[in-house]
């Protein structure tokens, strides 16, 4: 694997593992607490979350929206 690779690698898994923290910090773990679920019911509560968002986004509109907000941010553009 050459060090392009591996560097696309490590990027790939930061990035999944964001999106599994965001949901499980935000949307699965609150609720999962107040029901006094265990941490092993909650992470694969979070994954299973996650698999399902995966497969139900379009990817080109998100795309689209990314880089209208990353266009916004490079030019300063304050929010409200």
């Amino acid at each position: 694997m050459s060090e392009r690779e591996e560097i696309l690698n490590k990027m790939k898994n930061k990035y999944k593992l964001a999106l599994f923290a965001v949901i499980r910090n935000s949307a699965v773990m609150p609720t999962g607490l107040q029901l006094g679920k265990t941490k092993d019911e909650i992470n694969k509560m979070s994954y299973e979350t996650l698999c399902e968002i995966v497969g139900k986004i379009d990817y080109d509109k998100v795309e689209k929206d990314y880089n209208r907000g990353k266009e916004l941010f490079s030019k300063g553009v304050k929010n409200g």
